[in-house]
């Protein structure tokens, strides 16, 4: 349990340390990856515009006919062109950078205040921020701005929306989060069980003296009775994702283009493929492990990330709750059974986000093994960060 103290929960001076530590990250990455670019300030600017890729391209051409990009939702997209017509420009790419940033600054600011409103102390919620901020991804917050952007503050204000009873709210954001990205769905489900445990309708007692640790079905506690209706409120963000399949059937002939464009992306064919469950890929590309620093750096610390995430799922269970936990152990099946090679896995785990408010915790408290990986993580991240502006895509 933490040693968080009440009178420095109750306080909220610390508003703006978040804002603070937002922009030291980004004048950080960017002062260094300016530097280490090819073209200096200019090859630094000229990949930033361009990392929405993708994105921009839809932004700007919407989805034809029969192309792979389908397999990206386009709720991102949708924000940059919105944008961009309220604003009056056509420089989609800076609207880009003007939305990451601003996606990544909200980001920062909605974890602080759910990690304030569920009982850290100041000091434990601000690094609780670095501690995601400096993560192996967290650059795509920083300099690369990708559907992180949209995304991470829907279902972060979600979540601090449900916590102060704004359900309807919570519903509207995950819509948004829906139309994003299909991850929301672990947002949409283990925020109607934390609108139930909020009711008092689930609860988790305490473990016995002895018994399995993982056995936490034994210890459920469900009282139906007291279950109110507006715990189904959160269902109504599937509305984001539905409304996606709607237009892939309407425009493309089938609600399922998705799944079939994400699978044709995998060389071993549909994500739920037997292959993709043992990580063939790795196999595959056993000898690039020893020839591609890069790939084999990559490699260890996403598998890394799968294993602090795993380990630390009981502290996220105990401290705040079965909801949280579900979310970062629904995202450790998510990125174990789709990803091929575990490729992007950590920027799919900056959406579990608990991890972060536990990493701050420990570091305020004073574990040198948490510091130290903080300080790591941080050195990862920025390398990261500036060899993307030189053409190397990681993460």
């Amino acid at each position: 349990m933490s040693s968080e103290s009440p009178s420095s929960v109750s306080e909220r001076s610390g508003w703006w340390h978040p804002l603070a530590v937002y922009t030291a990250a980004v004048a950080t990455v960017a002062g260094i990856a300016s530097w280490r670019a090819v073209d200096g300030v200019a090859g630094f600017w000229a990949s930033v515009q361009g990392a929405a890729g993708d994105y921009l391209v839809i932004a700007e051409q919407g989805y034809p006919t029969g192309t792979w990009r389908v397999a990206t939702f386009p709720g991102f997209s949708l924000v940059l062109r919105g944008v961009a017509e309220v604003t009056g420009t056509e420089n989609l790419a800076l609207v880009s950078v003007v939305v990451g940033a601003a996606g990544g600054l909200a980001t920062a600011g909605l974890l602080w205040w759910w990690m304030r409103d569920r009982g850290l102390s100041d000091r434990s919620a601000t690094v609780g921020v670095i501690a995601l901020l400096v993560s192996p991804a967290g650059f795509v917050l920083l300099d690369n701005p990708q559907s992180e952007a949209v995304f991470l503050p829907a279902v972060i204000g979600a979540c601090l929306a449900v916590e102060r009873r704004h359900r309807g709210l919570a519903a509207v954001l995950l819509t948004v989060a829906a139309a994003t990205r299909l991850s929301a769905i672990i947002f949409i489900l283990a925020l109607v069980v934390r609108c139930a445990e909020q009711d008092g309708a689930l609860r988790v007692r305490l473990r016995p003296s002895g018994a399995p640790r993982w056995h936490l079905w034994r210890r459920l506690e469900v009282r139906r009775s007291d279950l109110r209706w507006s715990a189904g409120l959160p269902m109504l963000g599937l509305a984001g994702c539905l409304a996606w399949f709607a237009y892939t059937w309407a425009a493309h002939g089938s609600p399922f283009a998705y799944f079939v464009e994400q699978s044709a992306l995998i060389p071993s064919g549909p994500r739920w493929h037997p292959a993709t469950w043992i990580h063939w890929g790795l196999v595959e590309r056993a000898s690039d492990l020893a020839a591609d620093p890069s790939y084999l750096v990559e490699t260890v610390v996403n598998i890394g990330m799968i294993v602090l995430c795993a380990w630390w799922t009981p502290a996220v269970l105990r401290r705040f709750g079965l909801a949280y936990a579900c979310i970062v152990a629904a995202h450790l099946v998510m990125v174990w059974s789709l990803a091929y090679n575990f490729t992007s896995t950590s920027r799919y785990l900056l959406a579990a986000f608990p991890i972060a408010a536990i990493a701050g915790i420990r570091a305020v408290e004073g574990e040198r093994r948490v510091v130290v990986g903080l300080v790591v993580s941080a050195a990862i991240m920025l390398w990261y960060g500036t060899m993307f502006p030189n053409g190397v895509a990681l993460a």
